[in-house]
């Protein structure tokens, strides 16, 4: 039985020259991937995020899918023990204090309440769309590939990227897929309604706009 691999346990260093390869197998792709390096571009962050969005094999999607099912399963069940047992076991002991004479002031209640909720909010707005059936775990990494690629280039790439995908998933599935660049468009929009990208992503896109050169100007008088 195959290993389901997770991405954290990729050996890159053997996977970004196999992507490359496959993507070098299709004219279209290589020429797109020239482009996109061209203008400024990573190479290894392209292929990285490629093979995150559509390598490997189904195996290590229904995996990934699954763990992050089971992570948005345990906080919302951590949300509601929460609510449901350890805020009435502080209700009984600060009662029972009350009874015995002795005044209890505390706002642990409010507080643990209002974590419980944080929580859940979290979880429903983090992890529940990857663990979904419409938004795989995966897709997040296109969204990723694709507002990377437009903050090094200034604008949207869906015609190269439909290339790129298109000879990824057909060297590791022997099918090409069906997107087009509309309908990559399309999903891209899709993903960011569902809410923010994991906090590792966010941070590496706001190093690449701190380190995009800012267009220079006439000195201000």
């Amino acid at each position: 039985m195959e290993r389901k691999q997770k991405l954290a346990e990729i050996i890159w260093s053997e996977i970004i020259p196999e992507v490359e390869r496959h993507v070098s197998a299709s004219p279209a792709a290589k020429a797109a991937l020239d482009t996109l390096v061209g203008k400024g571009c990573d190479r290894s962050r392209i292929l990285t995020a490629l093979y995150a969005y559509c390598g490997g094999s189904q195996d290590m999607v229904r995996a990934v899918k699954k763990e992050f099912r089971w992570k948005r399963d345990s906080i919302s069940k951590l949300a509601e023990r929460l609510e449901k047992r350890v805020v009435p076991e502080i209700k009984k002991a600060e009662s029972i204090l009350d009874d015995a004479g002795f005044a209890v002031s505390s706002s642990a209640v409010e507080v643990i309440e209002s974590y419980a909720e944080f929580l859940r909010d979290l979880a429903n707005a983090v992890l529940q769309a990857p663990g979904s059936g419409r938004i795989t775990a995966r897709d997040q990494h296109l969204r990723f590939l694709s507002e990377m690629v437009e903050i090094i280039t200034g604008r949207e790439h869906y015609v190269e990227l439909t290339e790129l995908t298109a000879a990824v998933r057909l060297g590791y599935t022997d099918d090409t897929g069906t997107a087009t660049a509309a309908n990559i468009g399309t999903l891209v929009r899709r993903i960011r309604r569902q809410g923010p990208l994991d906090l590792e992503h966010l941070q590496e896109l706001e190093e690449l706009k701190e380190l995009k050169p800012r267009p220079s100007g006439p000195a201000p008088k």
